[in-house]
């Protein structure tokens, strides 16, 4: 059975890291992907001064993501994909092959970024 994406995607790949140790990525590219699981929600974390006797809370955005992208797209762990505006940073990269041996598509997981 041969893959056949239906969902617009974005990828930019890591390059490598600027002066500041920051990482470096290239220009996004357009691909297509499946949606397997994506999940997007708000943590509280804890914020307070040291010398301060209040204590607050900020929202950190969380996300997981489980996509399947296109074969003629190669990616690798850190790589970043767009999917519907959230940038979300690989941290898995499974290739899956079909019956005949042949690349079939690219099981990725990863976190927003």
């Amino acid at each position: 059975m041969m893959f056949r994406p239906t969902v617009a995607c974005k990828i930019k790949h890591k390059t490598g890291v600027n002066a500041y140790g920051e990482t470096t990525y290239s220009e996004f590219q357009d691909s297509m992907c499946d949606v397997l699981e994506l999940t997007l929600g708000f943590q509280k974390t804890p914020v307070g001064g040291t010398y301060t006797a209040s204590r607050g809370s900020a929202d950190e955005d969380t996300g997981i993501v489980r996509l399947l992208l296109d074969p003629s797209t190669p990616v690798v762990v850190n790589d970043v994909v767009q999917v519907n505006g959230s940038d979300f940073i690989l941290n898995s990269v499974r290739i899956r092959y079909d019956v005949f041996g042949v690349l079939d598509h690219y099981e990725v997981g990863g976190t927003i970024e």
